[in-house]
C-alpha cells in the first residue's frame, strides 16, 4: 500500500473522539487520547508520524501582587508564553522517501 492508502486504513479504524477533556473556556480531545486511537493501526501498517519544530517564540510576563495596606509584594509570578510552528511528517515505513509533510501550530502556557 501507499502511504495515502496507509493513512485511509488508519482513519478508517479510527473511532470517534468525544471531547472529554475541558480547558478554562472550551472542551477539547487530548493528544493521547488521539494518539491512544491511531497507535495500533499505524503500527500494523508501518506508518510513522515524526514531528519536527521549525520555529518557536517565547515571551515572558511577570506580575507583581501588593498587599493594599502596606504596598508590600505579597506575591510574583512569571507568565511564560510558548509560540512553535511544527511540522508533522507521515512516514510508510516500507519506502521511508514516501512521507507527507503537515504544517502544524500550537501554543501553550505556564505559570511559575
Amino acid at each position: 500500500m501507499n502511504i495515502y492508502q496507509k493513512l485511509i486504513e488508519v482513519r478508517k479504524s479510527t473511532p470517534y473522539l468525544q471531547k472529554e477533556q475541558s480547558g478554562a473556556q472550551y472542551k477539547y480531545v487530548g493528544s493521547s487520547q488521539v494518539l491512544a486511537s491511531l497507535k495500533a493501526k499505524m503500527d500494523e501498517l508501518g506508518l510513522l508520524l515524526v514531528p519536527r519544530v521549525s520555529n518557536h517564540h517565547v515571551s515572558e510576563s511577570s506580575i507583581e501582587y501588593l498587599d493594599s495596606n502596606t504596598g508590600n509584594v505579597t506575591k510574583r509570578t512569571t507568565t511564560y508564553f510558548t509560540e512553535l510552528d511544527m511540522v508533522m511528517t507521515w512516514v510508510n515505513a516500507e519506502k521511508p522517501d514516501e512521507t507527507i509533510g503537515c504544517p502544524w501550530y500550537s501554543q501553550g502556557k505556564h505559570i511559575s
